[in-house]
């Protein structure tokens, strides 16, 4: 048996590398996406609550975040039931220039041959946000899918300081668009990966991400 350690990186880790050569983020800000030392953030936590409550997944619940129930009805007839298949975990291994490392990624449902993501957005929505992320290219490849289709729920923003009146979130639109696999996208995915891997040897960072 093999039990060699091996470097494992997640997709929205692939996804830090590329905004920080975009110079979107510090390299600080890199290294502590690569440990996973970010704490969520209030938007972020409402978009975990949501994402639960479309599932019928159960939930650590906030005293600042509270979904109108009429919205929320509305956004559940947007999910397709006929699958149960949410929040499914893959791990699967790839070649890159230094070796073999270890992909993961989850997907918020599979439904036959397509991945179904589910997002929050607090501004107006942006395709181009969803389309030019490495995160479809990736799901195609690491889940053998040929189609990932977004869904998008543009919500009101949380306040972040707890009040005496709790803001009632709201939905204020949906958006659906689905992106398709391909040999471009697959190419794009591992130069991706990559460079993230030779910018964690870079950073000295490997042992700790090897598991």
């Amino acid at each position: 048996m093999n039990n060699e350690k091996k470097l494992r990186i997640s997709v929205s880790q692939i996804s830090s590398y590329l905004s920080y050569i975009e110079g979107k983020i510090s390299l600080e800000q890199f290294v502590n996406s690569m440990l996973k030392r970010d704490k969520p953030n209030i938007k972020m936590i409402a978009g975990t609550i949501f994402h639960c409550i479309l599932q019928g997944f159960p939930y650590e619940e906030d005293s600042r975040i509270e979904f109108d129930s009429g919205d929320i009805e509305e956004a559940k007839k947007k999910i397709d039931f006929r699958s149960s298949i949410f929040e499914y975990k893959i791990r699967k291994p790839y070649l890159t220039d230094r070796g073999d490392v270890i992909v993961t990624g989850m997907a918020d449902q599979i439904l036959g041959d397509t991945i179904c993501e589910f997002k929050t957005t607090y501004g107006a929505f942006s395709y181009d946000r969803y389309a030019d992320s490495i995160q479809w290219k990736a799901y195609c490849s690491l889940f053998g899918v040929e189609q990932v289709k977004y869904q998008v729920w543009q919500i009101t923003e949380p306040e972040e300081e707890e009040k005496e009146e709790r803001k009632v979130l709201r939905v204020k639109s949906y958006n659906e668009f689905t992106m398709y696999g391909n040999s471009c996208s697959d190419y794009l995915f591992r130069d991706a990966l990559n460079g993230a891997v030779d910018l964690i040897y870079a950073t000295d960072l490997v042992e700790k991400m090897s598991m």
